[in-house]
């Protein structure tokens, strides 16, 4: 990836995304950052057209799978909550969750005592109220319940087992916050360890009544 044509082509394509007038990229943009993204894509690129000779770095391969998994988490949550979305509590969580990305979701990984259980990585910037929890966690069991639908497009293939997700309390302190969520969303005592700089780059909103995060009485049955 660090051969001179693969650099020039970085070079033309993040010039060409801060010089273009169309682009959505705010002006502040850091050029570095978006250099090093277009270098990951490039990977990916060679690496599905089996042009890449290598293999990707662990520490590599371990965050692709961890931004799947989220991707795949945020996804899964989100067309949950749309097939129950003609309760009110479900379209008031859709709402919240239309405006998440990935970084909002927590990973998980294989449990030690079942391979077919995960075990839940808890976010250390997530507040962690009962409310806030189940908030985020509901949708996974409204998931799991869609899976046993006569639904192509919820049903399993057969043999393949539901991503049981296990809580054990284990925190992820090296999770990355998302940006621009309610201030009440983010641990109290989480945001009492940033610096001004780093409280500064959330992007914080105002907090939100977390009554507003439970659901009806009908969903939890």
């Amino acid at each position: 990836m660090g051969s001179p044509w693969n650099r020039a082509l970085q070079k033309t394509i993040c010039d060409g995304i801060f010089g273009s007038t169309e682009t959505h990229l705010p002006r502040n943009a850091d050029k570095t950052i978006v250099r090093r993204a277009i270098k990951v894509h490039l990977k990916y690129i060679m690496l599905k057209d089996n042009d890449y000779p290598g293999q990707l770095a662990p520490r590599i391969k371990a965050r692709c799978n961890q931004y799947g998994r989220a991707y795949y988490t945020l996804h899964r949550r989100r067309k949950a909550l749309a097939y129950f979305c003609k309760d009110e509590t479900v379209q008031r969580a859709l709402d919240i969750f239309d405006d998440f990305d990935s970084s909002a979701m927590s990973d998980d990984e294989p449990d030690a005592d079942d391979p077919h259980r995960f075990v839940v990585q808890i976010p250390a910037w997530r507040n962690p109220a009962p409310v806030v929890t189940q908030f985020f966690t509901l949708p996974d069991y409204l998931a799991l319940s869609l899976g046993f639908e006569i639904n192509g497009d919820w049903s399993r293939l057969p043999g393949q087992i539901a991503r049981l997700r296990l809580d054990k309390g284990i925190i992820n302190t090296k999770a990355t916050p998302p940006i621009g969520l309610a201030r009440n969303l983010y641990d109290p005592l989480w945001l009492a360890g940033l610096s001004e700089y780093n409280l500064a780059r959330l992007e914080l909103k105002p907090d939100i009544d977390l009554n507003q995060l439970q659901y009806s009485e009908n969903i939890h049955r």
